[in-house]
C-alpha cells in the first residue's frame, strides 16, 4: 500500500513512521524545505515533547469520549516510552516537562529524519498541495508548480491548524478538505497571549510570576488556571492565561474579564506573615514582600490607597479588606487575544465526531 502523508510536523512525522513500520510505502509531503519546522521552535529550542500532567480533561474537544478512548490506547507514559525506544533519550523536569537530554530541538528533528529515511519514507519537500482528487483506488495529489501528480492508495492529512502561519500551517488546505466532504468547526487562536484594556496592570509591565487566573464572561467564571504570566505593553502572556485563551470568542461582541489572584495558594501563609509583622512592628508591605516582587507589592498598596511605610499594626480592617481585594480579585477588561501568528495552536478545524 502506498500512503501519502501531508505535513511533516510532529503529527505527520509520527504518522509516517507508524505507517512505514506497518508495511506501507510512505510519501511525506511538506511545503517547507526541511521537516519538523515547528519542532525547532518548541521549548525555546530545547524541544518540550510532552508533560507528565497531560490528561484528556486538559484538552478541548468536541468529542470527549473519543479523546478518552484514544488516550486509553496511547497515553502520555506510552508516548514517553515510545520516544525513548526510538532513541530520543528524554528526561523530566520537576514541573513535569519532558525534554531530550541533548536539550536540542534541532537534534530531535535530525534523529527523526534519520528514522524516516531508515524506514524508507520518501520525502517530497517544498511541495505545496494544491488539489486532492479521489480516484477509484485512492487519491491524486496535485502540487503547485509541479507538472506530474502523485498517486496514493491512502492519505493522511496532518497539515495542522492556522497557528504560526509563518511555519507553513496557514489553513490553505481547508478548502480542499471541504471539497472532500469534511466539515469544519470555526477556527480561532488558542494558547495565545491575551489583550487587555489599558489601566489596571500598566505599572506591572515586565513582571513575571505565578498567579491564579479566572476568565469571566458577563461576570460568570468560565475557566480558571494557575500558572506563570508576564505583563506586557499590550496585555498579558504566559501559560496561566494562554491556557484560557481558547475560551475567548468575539471579544468585541461579548464581555470578557480577567481576574487575577496574586497570592493564590498562599493565603494562610500571608495571614501568618501579617501576624508576625504586627508583632515585630514591621511595615505592612513586609508581609507581602515575602511572597511577591517589590513592583507588585508597591502596585497593590498604591491601588488600595495605602501609603508606603505604614506599619502592619496600623492597618485597619477596612483597608486590609481593600488590600486583599486588590491582590486576590484584580479585574481587567479583555479586548481579545493575539492572532494566529502568536498562537501556539488553534481551536476548531475538522471535528473529531
Amino acid at each position: 500500500m502506498r500512503v501519502g502523508v501531508i505535513g511533516a510536523g510532529p503529527a505527520g512525522i509520527m504518522a509516517a513512521i507508524s505507517a512505514s513500520q506497518n508495511g506501507a510505502r510512505v510519501i511525506l509531503f511538506d511545503s517547507n524545505p526541511r521537516i519538523g519546522k515547528k519542532f525547532v521552535l518548541t521549548g525555546s529550542g530545547r524541544c518540550n515533547l510532552t508533560n507528565a500532567h497531560s490528561a484528556p480533561q486538559r484538552y478541548a474537544t468536541d468529542d470527549d469520549a473519543l479523546l478518552q478512548s484514544a488516550w486509553q490506547q496511547f497515553s502520555q507514559p506510552d508516548l514517553v516510552d515510545y520516544l525513548n525506544q526510538i532513541g530520543l533519550a528524554l528526561y523530566a523536569t520537576e514541573d513535569g516537562w519532558y525534554y531530550p537530554r541533548s536539550n536540542s530541538a534541532a537534534n530531535v528533528v535530525e534523529i527523526l529524519g534519520q528514522i524516516l529515511c531508515s524506514a524508507g519514507v520518501e520525502f517530497r519537500l517544498e511541495k505545496k498541495i494544491e488539489t486532492i482528487h479521489p480516484t477509484g483506488y485512492g487519491f491524486k495529489l496535485v502540487c503547485l508548480n509541479e507538472n506530474k501528480p502523485f498517486y496514493v492508495d491512502s492519505l493522511i492529512i496532518a497539515c495542522g491548524g492556522k497557528a504560526y502561519p509563518q511555519t507553513g500551517s496557514d489553513g490553505n488546505l481547508n478548502g480542499v478538505i471541504r471539497e472532500l466532504g469534511h466539515t469544519f468547526l470555526p477556527s480561532r487562536p488558542a494558547l495565545a497571549p491575551m489583550l487587555l484594556e489599558d489601566g489596571v496592570f500598566d505599572d506591572l509591565r515586565g513582571v513575571r510570576l505565578d498567579v491564579g487566573c479566572n476568565l469571566l464572561l458577563d461576570g460568570k467564571e468560565i475557566g480558571s488556571t494557575f500558572g506563570n504570566v508576564i505583563f506586557t505593553e499590550w496585555g498579558i502572556n504566559g501559560p496561566g492565561v494562554m491556557d484560557l485563551s481558547y475560551l475567548v470568542e468575539n471579544a468585541e461582541k461579548y464581555h470578557y474579564q480577567l481576574s487575577l489572584n496574586f497570592i493564590a495558594g498562599n493565603e494562610d501563609l500571608l495571614r501568618d506573615l501579617l501576624t508576625k509583622a504586627r508583632e515585630r512592628r514591621l511595615e505592612a508591605q513586609a508581609a507581602f514582600l515575602a511572597l511577591l516582587p517589590k513592583k507588585v507589592v508597591r502596585w497593590g498598596f498604591s491601588r488600595a490607597g495605602i501609603a508606603d511605610g505604614l506599619l502592619a499594626e496600623a492597618l485597619s480592617t477596612v483597608k486590609m479588606i481593600e488590600l486583599l481585594s486588590v491582590f486576590t480579585k484584580s479585574v481587567c477588561e479583555v479586548k481579545g487575544v493575539k492572532g494566529y501568528k502568536y498562537a501556539q495552536c488553534s481551536w476548531g478545524g475538522v471535528p473529531a465526531r
